[in-house]
């Protein structure tokens, strides 16, 4: 027969509370040879030897992003450190230390401060390459056009809202076809990031 002891069963549920806290609210991996630790808007990193697939998984638990299409990295194993960076330039170095040197990145904000925040990266094999110019339209010379009651000239801002329009949709058909994997809900949630949302592209040779 076995006796409960309900001192022990209580010691033992605290433990766990206390390792399960401890960890809950910490901003660093920390593991033989791989540190990655987020604060305030910074970011550091100490890596020696790590295969670069385990510092893609540290990041997307540490800093809470959503990393896609991370088969097309090589496998291999990297040594890189630096620290205290802004968070976005820390994330483009680590990136071409992984060897990626193509990817878009979609923001979020923090509800508490309202921060923009690092909450998706993609992937991409090859360039996204150039985005075409929207067409202008042909004007008259204005020597030759009569004298208007009334001149309307469009808005600056309506011709830079046309031309990012033109852009981030040229992304959505360029990127989309890229997340191999992503069921239809997750992609119509990066489309409408991509349209609405902010992000920033490295695209490099």
């Amino acid at each position: 027969m076995i006796r409960k002891n309900p001192a022990l069963f209580f010691c033992i549920v605290i433990t766990f509370f206390i390792a399960f806290w401890s960890n809950a609210d910490a901003t660093t991996v920390t593991k033989e040879g791989l540190s990655i630790n987020f604060d305030k808007g910074t970011l550091s990193v100490d890596i020696k030897d790590i295969d670069v697939k385990v510092v893609l998984r540290a990041l997307e638990e540490k800093g809470k992003i959503e990393i896609f299409n991370k088969k097309i990295v090589l496998d291999k194993k990297i040594s890189f450190k630096f620290s205290g960076l802004k968070t976005e330039e820390g994330i483009k170095r680590l990136m071409r230390a992984c060897g990626v040197k193509n990817y878009a990145t979609i923001f979020t904000k923090e509800p508490e401060t309202g921060a923009p925040r690092v909450a998706k990266l993609i992937l991409v094999k090859a360039r996204i390459g150039p985005v075409p110019e929207v067409e202008k339209k042909a004007e008259a010379p204005e020597a030759i056009l009569p004298a208007p009651v009334e001149k309307k000239i469009e808005p600056t801002e309506v011709r830079e809202k046309e031309i990012e329009k033109t852009e981030r949709e040229t992304l959505v058909k360029r990127i989309i076809p890229m997340l191999e994997g992503a069921d239809e809900e997750t992609r119509q949630d990066i489309i409408k990031e991509i349209m609405e949302g902010e992000l920033s592209i490295l695209d490099e040779d």
